[in-house]
């Protein structure tokens, strides 16, 4: 089957002023298999990015996962121990079963968040308070940072109005705006390894998210192609995290940008609050 485009035109002359119709007809059949194979590719590509992204942080959570998962092997060792000793105290014992079953939960969170990030379908946009989306971030990624020697800052105001958005996908923005910042600092001093998170509400209708770190900063002839698809500073990486990060926040009517500090590297984004719209000026 072929698609076609008519056109058609009014046809005068200067006595009837009237002279017929002119029609025309185009073959566009090879131009929209192109765009159609084009928004295929497109699609496939951004699918691998999301996966690459995911895996980074799915990599990040491993570790998460990992110390309630030894915490709960260790406390089961523990209890069998004071068992076969014959002279077990029952309040240890339960300090010990109370231990496990916080562990257990903890462990069921991140195996939760990871099933949500994974995910696949439609967004589910929700009302929702920005600041307990960091710092739900922040619980998962605590122990990763800590390993690292770095120092998170947190200044989330308090009384920031709800916004609607996919909670998840922020959170997966903000997740991999912090493991970037993350991979930057690990050659600075210990007491130089310093990341600042910041929530906060600006010129009425929008909510800014910040992430900074103390890193080297963003190279000049990097900042203009940060959000490219494709384009990366990171040896094996992808390119396409901050591409995927500046779609989601896009979609949700937000804006996403780099830039340096002086003392490192901030990247922002704004999310509109919820029942406002984006301003653009």
């Amino acid at each position: 089957m072929r698609s076609l485009d008519w056109s058609t035109v009014r046809l005068t002359d200067g006595e009837s002023g009237y002279a017929g119709l002119l029609s025309v007809g185009e073959d566009i059949t090879d131009r929209l298999t192109a765009e159609r194979n084009l928004e295929r590719t497109r699609r496939e590509m951004e699918r691998i990015g999301r996966a690459n992204l995911l895996g980074e942080l799915v990599s990040t959570l491993a570790h998460e996962l990992n110390q309630p998962l030894t915490a709960i092997l260790s406390n089961a060792q523990a209890a069998r121990r004071f068992i076969a000793s014959g002279n077990a105290d029952p309040d240890e014992l339960r300090e010990i079963l109370d231990d496990i079953v916080r562990d257990d939960k903890r462990a069921g969170d991140v195996i939760q968040h990871l099933r949500l990030l994974l995910r696949t379908g439609e967004a589910a946009r929700e009302r929702f308070a920005v600041q307990q989306c960091v710092r739900e971030v922040l619980a998962l990624m605590n122990g990763e940072l800590e390993a690292q020697g770095i120092t998170v800052q947190q200044e989330l105001a308090p009384d920031l109005p709800p916004v609607e958005a996919d909670p998840v996908e922020i959170q997966q923005v903000i997740m991999n705006l912090l493991v970037n910042a993350a991979q930057v600092l690990p050659k600075a001093p210990p007491e130089n390894r310093k990341i600042r998170i910041s929530a906060e509400r600006d010129r009425g209708d929008v909510v800014v998210v910040s992430i900074e770190d103390t890193g080297p900063g963003i190279l000049p002839d990097a900042l203009a192609r940060l959000f490219e698809p494709f384009f990366t500073t990171r040896p094996g990486g992808l390119g396409m995290g901050l591409a995927i990060c500046r779609r989601i926040i896009e979609v949700h009517g937000g804006r996403i940008r780099g830039e340096n500090t002086g003392n490192g590297a901030r990247f922002s984004f704004t999310l509109p609050l919820a029942g406002l719209k984006q301003r653009h000026d």
